[in-house]
């Protein structure tokens, strides 16, 4: 079998369930042109006649291109080399990557990943795109994030996960841009979903841009009787049961991992009427919900809060999270963490709804998780 077959029927049919962690430093994943069958759930493909002409926005190709070529170029150091192909490819540099770039011919390259995503919801995703190309070249390079449930049919756009140009212009590199969202209801509990990031044929000389650090998360699904009840808003997603037990502290002696790990992240109960006052987050008491994690070591941890619902943005008869309702931040501690949400942000309490809470810790190095998310709703208050 051709390798290029070989890697499709592995990337493409054969799914994989969150977490998922890619970031290219095994530069042996990619060891020959078109191979993608060391690497787990992902493959490029090159999108040909995907647009008909340059400086499409991403946003609007949402056809399947599972039916162009699949596409990688392995082992290249020079993202500004004379006569190297558009579409995808593999860069060994001191930080490796993989990259795309548009062409005529490579009209809307990208990076397909596969998710079984069964028992499982609050999908979170996160990616850095990096401009690699130092070279003269000059464009403006947008990228979107997109998903689809099902082996066939259009993506969809997954909301925050657009960047209008990732390029730092003719002549430089280094600009790096991070992307993270939690995706729709729609994704959760699936066999099959399949996420992209794309790109398209630019005016101009493309500049490639590296799809790096690539993670998804996601929390245990829902069980059956936590819909929502009569008098709810309509189409909100469903709430997550009680949180998933806490995994075992990690034995004495342990080597700590080069990352900070959070897990077990849980809000009980799951729906709650938010504090008639007070900051966000308070140690104790009885207003708004138990906020728990663990950590695999000491580390800040910074939360953001999105909205559904309330006449956002409609699509494919759903209604989409908006965009971020705040922001917080605690100091927790190696183990397991246990406060209070009050439900309040700057000073608010949260109007009633249903919401995402996604949770991400950085280390004093730095270096930061995989970020986690939990579904919840605020309660109409009574009387």
């Amino acid at each position: 079998m051709h390798p290029a077959f070989a890697a499709a029927a592995c990337c493409i049919v054969t799914a994989s369930p969150p977490p998922l962690a890619q970031s290219w430093s095994d530069t042996g994943l990619i060891a020959a042109d078109d191979d993608w069958s060391r690497v787990p759930a992902l493959i490029g493909l090159r999108g040909d006649g995907m647009v008909a002409e340059p400086s499409v926005d991403p946003r609007t190709v949402l056809a399947d291109g599972s039916a162009t070529p699949v596409d990688v170029t392995a082992n290249r150091t020079d993202p500004g080399a004379v006569g190297l192909a558009a579409g995808v490819a593999e860069f060994e540099l001191a930080n490796p990557t993989v990259a795309i770039t548009g062409s005529a011919t490579a009209a809307a390259p990208q990076l397909v990943i596969a998710l079984d995503t069964r028992a499982r919801s609050g999908i979170a995703v996160r990616f850095v795109l990096r401009d690699v190309d130092g070279s003269a070249a000059d464009a403006v390079e947008p990228v979107a994030l997109q998903y689809r449930v099902g082996e066939s049919g259009e993506f969809a756009n997954a909301p925050g996960g657009y960047v209008a140009d990732a390029t730092s212009g003719p002549g430089q590199a280094g600009r790096v841009t991070e992307v993270r969202t939690v995706l729709p209801a729609a994704v959760d509990d699936q066999p099959l979903v399949h996420l992209r990031v794309i790109t398209t044929n630019a005016d101009g000389r493309d500049e490639w841009i590296g799809v790096d650090d690539i993670e998804v998360s996601a929390g245990a699904v829902a069980a059956p009787g936590d819909e929502c009840g009569e008098g709810d808003p309509p189409r909100a997603p469903p709430l997550p049961p009680r949180a998933p037990p806490l995994p075992p502290p990690s034995p004495p002696g342990a080597p700590a991992p080069r990352h900070p790990e959070l897990t077990g992240l849980g809000l009980a109960p799951a729906a709650f009427t938010p504090a008639k006052r007070g900051p966000a987050i308070v140690s104790g008491g009885r207003s708004g919900a138990s906020l728990r994690f663990r950590l695999s070591r000491a580390a800040r941890v910074r939360f953001r809060v999105w909205g559904w619902g309330g006449g956002q943005v409609k699509a494919l008869g759903r209604i989409w999270p908006s965009a971020v309702r705040g922001r917080f931040q605690v100091r927790g501690r190696r183990g397991l963490n246990r406060m209070r949400f009050t439900g309040r942000l700057r000073g608010r309490p949260l109007p009633a709804g249903a919401y995402i809470l996604e949770a991400v810790a950085f280390d004093r190095a730095g270096r930061m998780s995989a970020p986690s998310a939990v579904r919840f709703r605020i309660a109409r208050t009574r009387g």
